[in-house]
């Protein structure tokens, strides 16, 4: 019986063939050269191989039972080379039938690439061509690219929010459309093997056709995975953290087939302890995601490293949060609005151990060009910074030109609130430098403390953030210690 090998060397068209010369004269190792060519002169006579002739002429010696081995190997290998083509004409068939599947590669291999002008310029042809082509497969794939472009390389804001939600809604009519399509096609040719058996004389149950639509027993642990974690983003309190704690375990149950996705499991059950404040247990679950990824040679996404590094920063582990960012700086990088909260993360570690020098190093050049939220976010640092180096008047200075930045620009700004904060930051310094006496800065203080009470019961979310929550303990601080 002819090997394997033989019987791809068949089957190939001379273009085929054309082709594998190419393939075979890039190959380093000789015995695999010369068994193509020896199998493709016997494939020109039309003549079986001899497995005996063919090892003499491989090896130099006569076959013998005890090295056959060696011939199977390359028989073996020559036979991949082969496949390895084969997989790539079908893939390259496929891609001639179907228009769209060339589309999502492409958007695919721009976003991966971060040619993000060019991946956003192709995207509205490539999705709106699909659907017009009835290919609601792919329209469904590159609609999931646009959801990852919307999520990590966009800025994160209401509106793109909303964009990529309805992508989801999109993407839910096509999902329909993909299994109702499936389902008839399986449907018909359930049917037509009925058809056929009866005519054979053996009939079967008759499929009743539109009869498959509930699809509700069907689970496995991957879809239980996900439907869990949905549960705990829909949650509040131990309810959420129960929910992401049996996401975990679910897809706990198929981590070596979804290795990936059980790093997400890792951080959603973490995530969800460190919404809920408990941090000590998210640092374990985040320490334990991290050991999982070692030992199965993963990349840790950026959103779960600066999740675990805000819980590092809850935990006042400044030092472990620049360990931290420096480690993964290669990581981080890779996605620019993930970059920018590491890069705040980073000055203001040095913030909270009091190195204002470190601080001032850290902050990025050419802040003036970012978008205005990561501007202001940068812009308070300019304030806190001369503070901590003893120098009270620049910090003063500091406010009124930030003060200014906002008057100057009342028009065009999307976060206009942060203003009322730098007048929080403006009667903090001005407190210390008027006050005379502990009694006289205590009562100053206390004033600021209702103030910032009520800002943030105005505006909740800000209630998190670095620069405030600096103030609130350097407030208490200094109310602690008093003027020295």
């Amino acid at each position: 019986m002819a090997s394997r090998a033989e019987r791809f060397l068949a089957s190939l068209s001379a273009a085929e063939l054309r082709q594998l010369d190419d393939a075979i004269d890039a190959v380093k190792r000789p015995a695999t050269k010369a068994l193509y060519a020896a199998l493709k002169q016997l494939r020109k006579k039309e003549e079986p191989a001899d497995k005996e002739h063919l090892f003499q002429q491989l090896f130099g010696r006569q076959w013998s039972r005890k090295e056959d081995y060696l011939l199977r190997n390359e028989l073996r290998l020559l036979s991949e080379k082969i496949q390895e083509l084969l997989v790539q004409w079908e893939q390259e068939r496929e891609l001639r039938r179907r228009p769209s599947l060339r589309d999502q590669f492409l958007l695919r291999a721009l976003l991966h690439r971060r040619l993000l002008p060019e991946f956003e310029e192709e995207l509205p042809r490539a999705y709106s061509e699909a659907i017009q082509r009835l290919d609601y497969a792919n329209a469904r794939l590159i609609n999931d690219l646009r959801h990852e472009h919307l999520m990590l390389f966009c800025e994160i804001t209401p509106e793109r929010m909303e964009q990529a939600h309805q992508t989801m809604v999109e993407n839910l009519s096509n999902l329909k459309r993909i299994y109702r399509s499936e389902v008839a096609i399986n449907q018909h040719n359930r049917v037509a093997c009925e058809q056929t058996l009866r005519a054979m004389g053996k009939p079967m149950p008759t499929t009743t056709v539109g009869s498959d639509d509930d699809f509700g027993d069907t689970s496995t642990p991957f879809i239980e995975f996900y439907e869990q974690a949905s549960r705990a983003h829909q949650s509040l309190g131990e309810a959420r953290v129960e929910h992401a704690r049996n996401a975990a375990t679910q897809i706990g149950m198929v981590a070596t087939i979804f290795p990936d996705h059980t790093v997400w499991g890792f951080a959603i059950l973490a995530s969800s302890l460190l919404v809920e404040q408990r941090y000590s247990e998210a640092n374990g679950v985040f320490q334990s995601a991290l050991e999982f990824i070692q030992a199965n040679r993963l990349s840790p996404p950026p959103d779960m490293l600066f999740n675990y590094a805000s819980t590092l920063m809850k935990l006042q582990e400044f030092e472990r949060v620049l360990a931290l960012i420096q480690e993964y700086s290669a990581i981080i990088k890779e996605r620019p609005k993930v970059y920018f909260r590491f890069e705040v993360l980073r000055c203001f570690c040095h913030i909270f151990l009091r190195q204002p020098d470190q601080a001032f190093a850290a902050i990025p050049p050419a802040i003036t060009q970012r978008p205005e939220s990561e501007y202001q976010y940068f812009r308070f640092l300019y304030l806190i910074i001369p503070y901590l180096r003893g120098d009270l008047d620049s910090a003063i200075r500091e406010t009124r030109n930030f003060n200014d930045y906002f008057t100057r620009h009342k028009d065009a700004l999307l976060y206009p609130k942060e203003k009322e904060v730098v007048a929080l930051f403006r009667a903090f310094f001005v407190a210390i430098a008027d006050s005379t006496d502990k009694r006289m800065l205590h009562g100053a203080l206390t004033n600021i403390q209702h103030q910032m009470q009520g800002a943030a019961e105005r505006s909740p979310e800000y209630s998190g953030y670095l620069y405030l929550r600096w103030l609130q303990e350097e407030i208490e601080r200094v109310m602690k210690v008093g003027l020295h």
